[in-house]
């Protein structure tokens, strides 16, 4: 039942509610070709639906949640640049950058400190054509 809640988002919870606000992660992928030329910086929330982008939004939280499992972190990291290798048929690289939210506290805020973007994980995936026979 923990696992389908991972997969489905059902087990989310509500942090946000809470008097310390959750963390928030956000995956970025930078894309190259095989001259290695910057074809884009995609975050991947181009699903057709809002299901699909919650889809996404949920292995990304799971990457970061398990960010000691270093198998699962590569087998999420390989299948969501499958998707940029698909939508970028010259692609033959991509660098996912994975960061963390960091929320001050109400008192930090007040002092001036803002909101920021962490890093947490970083990897490099590539993919390679099969030659016609």
């Amino acid at each position: 039942i923990q696992i389908y809640g991972m997969y489905s988002g059902a087990g989310n919870t509500y942090s946000f509610f809470a008097p310390e606000v959750g963390l928030g992660y956000r995956a970025e992928f930078d894309v190259y070709d095989q001259n290695n030329k910057l074809l884009a910086i995609d975050e991947l929330h181009r699903a057709a639906t809002r299901e699909g982008n919650l889809r996404i939004a949920n292995i990304i939280e799971m990457i970061s949640r398990r960010i000691d499992e270093t198998l699962t972190r590569q087998l999420l990291g390989a299948s969501l640049s499958g998707k940029l290798f698909a939508r970028y048929p010259t692609a033959t690289k991509t660098i996912l950058r994975l960061e963390s939210l960091d929320v001050p506290t109400m008192q930090e805020y007040r002092e001036g400190v803002r909101y920021g973007w962490q890093p947490l994980y970083t990897a490099q995936f590539g993919y390679r054509k099969r030659l016609s026979p």
